[in-house]
């Protein structure tokens, strides 16, 4: 190879050869004087490679004679011819644009004679001449769709011949959606298949765009829609845009010509689709995920004052490879200045969704960061978000933001979370809440302490959905096991991040989830446990008391504290009987929520809500375990349950008609017949336990740890016990614990 600068030229016959090249060039005078330059003549011969797709992009050629052959690598390995270039084209133009690395590989067909222009002379000439880099951009479009194209049609349906390709490619139409767009619905005429190229679809029934409710994704390399073009019937599905994509779209008529043509590439068609279905049982979308995005925007400075992305990053961490970007973040590693707020018209932006894309599938969790404007990149950053985390200074106004209400508009798709930061809490507790959550319509919130380490650590779990949730049952005194099941797994390092549960289950798991110790537990089981401070008998038309008592005592232990001011996120049932449903009470004041939580019907009080009337949870699910696996969202679960199977068998005798007065009397009397029969209260309290034991086979399975203490020798009622009751359920924690350890242990 060998060159010298054009300078030498003559300007005559400059114009002469730049009227060559088949794009728009601005032909000024001072252009052509400009170009006159910086251009270097070089020459390659016949069998020579300029260089190899991933190779640094130094410089690009015009190519004034010769021959040139495109390839690309495809998911197999193999090349792929996807072209050839001649006089009067250009090479090597595309990374200069939006890359720093070769997109192809070029080898000399015939010996060449080129024009050789640096990556510095391009730069400098761009920014001389603006109207030039345009130009480019229009240029390298469809190259740049030929080259990301080659690669996924290959990987879907194996080798092609450069006819077969151009032939194919040719037949496509290009479709851009941006985040939350719809490709199609259901209930349209099937008349086009789709391939993903860059980004990712979801597949959903009807027009139901939440992420609990998807079908399946398609991702790139993966095709949609050609089942109903077989079949000739109406779309089954709606399918979106969950991510920026670009996709190609073949229509029928398309589809049933290429197979007549090229009947290898249709028997591939049908081989992949067959595949997929088979792997998916009867569904041929994938169901699992490949990583997930989280866009961080700020309400208030002190985010990014504490630099809370570099937190998050460092937490999500410890559960698989995670990237931050933000906007100066991708221009560095995208190695191009300025890229990160490209338009999504602007012809490099096909290679920017690819890049955003190899770094999903490289990468568990992605972190964007957006800017403090509305800028392009913070409008790409909410259409690439599965979730939005609003990070809040608690102490700003909890009115909608002008960017909460622009993601509203642009991914009102994705899930949203509320971070609320504390720079100092007054009380112990978080106060407030209720008026942040009022506002917004969030999934989830979250309470940041920013001096609290264990706070940035329980945030890392529950976003990375390992957070692990405890479950207790109710049970009367024998639920007291939960205190020693507490203290096991405090024992045993396992952190709690999420707690419910019914009746006595309530009750605790209310206290512990106000961030008590389990000394302080313990201390108020034994101020509380007798059923004289809790007994306000009165006259039997509702309940046997009043249930005053019980309440003054809740209200002592929980004040005016509200479920979702607490640090550890808190639930707990009860039974709604004038609507005939469970209630799962995540907000309110805590003491009514335990409550109605605890209101054993015909034994305590009711619960008035709102003119409905609200009992004991047990009645319909006393070891609520499908409702936190559905907050812990697939977490690890604990399950504790004090409602043993076998109960009330202490050999009873009595006849099938009782006397309240009769049994009464024969208490006192040494000739009774000796009838012996169960007490009011075991019999409510065991009615509502029964739902539980009869159903709880259905649950267990979701549990990691269960945890079913031997109780059953203690009563219902056995409050004074409590000493011996925690001390059981202590014993059979540590032993589940250690099993489950031991378990993992194998696994790993």
């Amino acid at each position: 190879m060998q060159g010298k600068h054009l300078h030498t030229m003559t300007l005559t016959r400059i114009p002469e050869k730049m009227r060559k090249f088949n794009i728009n060039l601005p032909l000024t005078d001072r252009f052509l004087v400009d170009v006159a330059r910086v251009l270097e003549p070089v020459s390659f011969p016949k069998g020579a490679v300029m260089f190899h797709q991933g190779d640094p992009a130094d410089c690009m050629y015009l190519i004034d004679s010769g021959k040139l052959e495109v390839s690309v690598k495809t998911a197999n390995d193999s090349h792929l011819v996807v072209g050839t270039l001649g006089e009067g084209e250009l090479v090597g133009e595309m990374a200069l644009v939006v890359d720093l690395r070769r997109s192809a590989t070029v080898t000399v067909l015939e010996d060449c004679e080129l024009l050789r222009l640096s990556k510095v002379d391009f730069d400098t000439l761009t920014t001389k001449h603006p109207a030039l880099l345009k130009e480019f951009g229009h240029y390298i479009k469809p190259r740049l769709q030929g080259d990301r194209l080659a690669s996924i049609v290959t990987g879907l349906f194996g080798h092609m011949e450069l006819d077969t390709f151009q032939d194919f490619s040719n037949r496509l139409e290009w479709v851009c959606l941006d985040a939350g767009e719809v490709l199609f619905r259901e209930g349209e005429e099937g008349d086009a298949m789709y391939i993903v190229v860059n980004g990712r679809l979801g597949v959903a029934p009807n027009d139901d765009f939440s992420n609990e409710n998807l079908l399946g994704e398609v991702r790139p390399g993966e095709s949609i829609g050609e089942f109903s073009v077989f079949t000739k019937e109406r779309r089954n599905s709606t399918v979106f845009a969950i991510r920026d994509s670009n996709i190609v779209k073949l229509n029928a008529k398309n589809f049933f010509e290429l197979s007549e043509t090229h009947p290898r590439t249709m028997f591939s068609i049908t081989r992949s689709m067959i595949q997929r279905y088979q792997r998916g049982s009867g569904n041929h979308f994938d169901q699992g995920r490949q990583g997930m995005n989280l866009t961080l925007i700020y309400i208030g400075d002190l985010g990014r004052d504490i630099h809370f992305a570099e937190l998050l990053e460092n937490g999500l961490s410890e559960y698989g490879k995670t990237l931050h970007l933000s906007s100066a973040r991708f221009d560095q590693q995208f190695g191009k200045r300025g890229a990160a707020q490209t338009p999504t018209d602007h012809a490099a932006d096909i290679a920017i969704i690819s890049w955003l894309n190899d770094r999903e599938a490289e990468y568990d969790y992605v972190i964007y960061e957006v800017d403090r404007e509305d800028t392009d990149w913070t409008k790409r950053s909410i259409r690439q978000a599965d979730r939005i985390l609003i990070v809040a200074d608690s102490t700003q106004s909890p009115e909608l933001s002008e960017i909460e209400q622009a993601v509203q508009r642009i991914n009102p798709r994705a899930r949203q979370e509320l971070i609320l930061l504390h720079q100092k809490l007054v009380y112990g507790h978080p106060s407030g809440t209720h008026a942040w959550l009022d506002a917004r319509n969030v999934k989830t919130h979250h309470h940041i302490r920013l001096r609290e380490r264990a706070d940035y650590k329980r945030l890392a779990r529950r976003l990375s959905n390992n957070g692990a949730g405890l479950v207790l049952s109710g049970g009367g005194a024998r639920g007291l096991a939960h205190v020693g099941v507490v203290r096991a797994l405090m024992e045993a390092g396992i952190d709690v991040d999420f707690i419910g549960g019914t009746s006595m289950g309530a009750l605790l798991g209310g206290v512990f989830a106000t961030g008590r110790s389990y000394e302080e537990v313990l201390e108020l089981v034994a101020r509380y446990s007798s059923p004289r401070l809790l007994m306000d008998y009165t006259l039997p038309t509702t309940s046997l008391v009043k249930t005053g008592k019980v309440t003054e005592i809740l209200q002592e232990m929980y004040g005016e504290l509200r479920i979702e001011d607490l640090m550890m996120p808190f639930f707990c049932i009860s039974t709604n009987l004038t609507r005939a449903k469970a209630v799962v009470h995540q907000r309110g004041l805590l003491w009514e929520a335990v409550r109605a939580s605890i209101a054993i019907p015909a034994i305590f009080s009711p619960f008035c809500a709102e003119g409905d009337v609200l009992v004991d949870g047990g009645v319909m699910n006393n070891l609520p375990i499908d409702v936190m696996h559905g907050i812990s969202e697939n977490g690890p679960l604990i399950a504790v349950n004090a409602s043993p199977e076998m109960d009330m068998n202490q050999n009873y005798r009595f006849s099938s008609s009782l006397s309240g007065w009769k049994s009464l009397l024969d208490k006192f009397n040494p000739f009774s017949s000796g009838e012996k029969a169960p007490q009011i209260m075991n019999i409510m309290m065991r009615t509502i336990e029964v739902n539980t034991v009869s159903h709880l086979e259905d649950s267990k399975d979701l549990t990691d740890i269960f945890i079913q203490p031997p109780i059953h020798e203690f009563s219902i009622r056995d409050f004074d016990a409590y000493e011996r009751i925690i001390e059981v359920g202590y014993e059979e924690a540590k032993r589940c614990i250690e099993a489950w350890q031991k378990d993992q242990h194998r696994r790993k």
